[in-house]
Formats: structure tokens, C-alpha cells, sequence
């Protein structure tokens, strides 16, 4: 039998400082001793300690400040996200996608939530980021691209921002094709464009978020999913990343997971990365090579498509 269940997990990571890594310690602590999460959360501090090692004792501290409120409020939000037709997707069961734990690891997500195509959680994507401000060249560069991969069948994953992230989703929609939003915030917070709701209606979109549903947009969340998206990509294209921000680190995220990125219009903090070998131009678009990068051998994708 689990151990722990969405509304244990949901309570702890409403806890504040109670992150992914955190979340797996308690769990991997607790597996040892064969204690079962929601037998303990708020219990007092003396009860909690010996079953952590020395210098783990913030561990034990996180799932005492777990109080009844915290409890209660987990159990009324996903209460409200199964209204909204939001799933909530667990580490260790079968829904939960294998690409998010080989590549991010000890950092992936515990619990996420997703709304739309969940069969799109399991395809191979291809993740198209950049610039709130590209250019006219690199918004039809973007456009381009993500037309070209949405009619060979190949979602589009990005993180629903304005400039680059929208200009992708959007192109990918209205070639047909379908699209992956990772969002920065709770998914309760996000409110959709009319052109989004109908996609969801349509299977051609999930939105997908790994905060507490109600929890407003902040930089860290921006921070965090910009792993997640490179995590659910096969491969990443950067249009005009001026500085150190969210889409060069999707970019350095997918060369760490041994992905191909390709680039345009590199601002000056971004040069150095024009020197990874695993990096290539996108100017011109060429869609052979494109295509023949995101399908050749390399890194790790699993394959879950007998889900759905």
C-alpha cells in the first residue's frame, strides 16, 4: 500500500521551504523506517527527530509545522481542482511521466498537476523558448520552426510566456499540431486565452504545473520550470537570448541532459554558448537537419505511450 498520497504530498509542499528535495528525503527517511507520511504530519518535534539522521533534524521540523490547517487546505484544493477537470500526478505511479525523473532526478517534481491531453506527457516534444521582445526574424523563426514540427506530429513545449513561449504555442495550434504549457505559477491562478480553452476542449493542449495550485506567479517558479520544460523536451531551440535569463537556462538544462540546442540571435551573455558542441545555428531554418537532430540517437526519452 502507498505510504503517502496526493493530499499528504500537496500539505507538505504547502509548508513554506518544504522543496523537491526536501519532499524525497523525508520520503526516502521515512521508507527506512517503514513509517507511513500522513501518520506524522504535525506531530511534535520529539516524536518526529529520531527518525532522521544527524543533521536531517530540518527534515522532521518541515513535517511538524504540517499542521491540521495545511492538511485542510490541501484536501479543499484538490477538491476545487477536481472541479476544474485538474489532475493531480503523483511520483511512483504509473501516470507520472519517467522523463521528468531521469532527467531532473532528486529536483523532479513530487506532485504536479496537469489539465487538457494528458497522452501528451508522453510523447517525444520539441521545446521552443526565448525572448518576451524577439525581432521580427525571430518571431518568424519561431514561427516557422513550430509550424514545421507540429505537422510531422511533434508537440511543442514551452513555458506560455509572451513573445517566443506564445508565438510557438500559438503557431503549433494553428497548424494542427498540439502544445505543452509548463507554467510558472499555480495552475488555479493561470486564466487561459480564448484560443487556449479551445484547444484544451479540443485534446491539442495540457497545461501543466508543479506549485500549489493557488500560488501566484513568482521569479523562483519561472526559475523551476525552466528545467521542467527541458526535461520534457527531446530537444531545445533558444530564439534571441539577450541575458542570463529563464530561456538561457532551459538551454543549459538541455545541454546537461545531453540534448541538442539549437540557437538564434545570441545576446552577449549568451555567447558562451555557441562554443558547446552541442550547439548549432537556426539561421537559416533548416528543417531536414532539424527534423534528423530531434530524431537521431540520444539522449533518453521513455517511452510511456501505452498509457494512452
Amino acid at each position: 500500500m502507498d505510504r503517502y498520497t496526493p493530499a499528504d504530498i500537496l500539505a507538505l509542499k504547502l509548508v513554506p521551504g518544504a522543496g523537491n528535495v526536501s519532499l524525497r528525503l523525508i520520503l526516502t527517511c521515512l521508507r527506512q523506517q517503514k513509517s507511513r507520511l500522513r501518520s506524522l504530519l504535525g506531530k511534535p518535534l520529539p516524536e518526529l527527530l529520531p527518525l532522521f539522521p544527524c543533521g536531517q533534524e530540518r527534515l522532521a521540523e518541515l513535517i511538524h509545522a504540517c499542521d491540521a490547517r495545511m492538511r485542510k487546505r490541501a484536501v479543499s484544493l484538490l477538491q476545487t481542482l477536481e472541479k476544474h477537470a485538474i489532475i493531480p500526478i503523483l511520483s511512483g505511479t504509473p501516470a507520472y511521466p519517467a522523463a521528468l525523473e531521469t532527467h531532473l532526478g532528486k529536483n523532479a517534481p513530487l506532485l504536479f498537476f496537469a489539465k487538457g491531453n494528458l497522452a501528451l506527457l508522453y510523447q517525444e516534444a520539441i521545446g521552443i523558448v526565448g525572448t518576451r521582445m524577439p525581432s521580427q526574424k525571430g518571431t518568424r523563426i519561431t514561427q516557422e520552426c513550430a509550424r514545421m514540427f507540429a505537422e510531422h506530429g511533434i508537440p511543442i513545449v514551452s513555458g506560455g510566456a509572451r513573445g517566443v513561449d506564445t508565438f510557438a504555442h500559438e503557431a503549433a495550434l494553428e497548424a494542427g499540431g498540439d502544445t505543452l504549457i509548463v507554467l510558472p505559477q499555480g495552475i488555479l491562478t493561470y486564466s487561459p486565452s480564448s484560443r487556449y480553452t479551445a484547444a484544451l476542449s479540443d485534446g491539442k493542449l495540457l497545461l501543466i504545473s508543479e506549485f500549489s495550485p493557488d500560488a501566484e506567479w513568482q521569479t523562483h517558479a519561472a526559475v523551476t520550470r525552466n528545467a521542467t520544460i527541458s526535461a520534457l523536451a527531446r530537444m531545445i531551440l533558444v530564439i534571441e537570448p539577450h541575458s542570463v535569463n529563464g530561456s538561457l537556462r532551459t538551454a543549459r538544462h538541455a545541454l546537461e541532459q545531453g540534448k541538442s540546442v539549437f540557437y538564434h540571435g545570441l545576446g552577449t551573455a549568451a555567447q558562451p554558448l555557441a562554443r558547446h558542441p552541442n550547439t548549432v545555428p537556426l539561421s537559416p531554418v533548416n528543417s531536414q537537419i532539424l527534423l534528423s537532430t530531434f530524431h537521431q540517437p540520444g539522449a533518453s526519452f521513455p517511452n510511456q505511450s501505452c498509457l494512452f
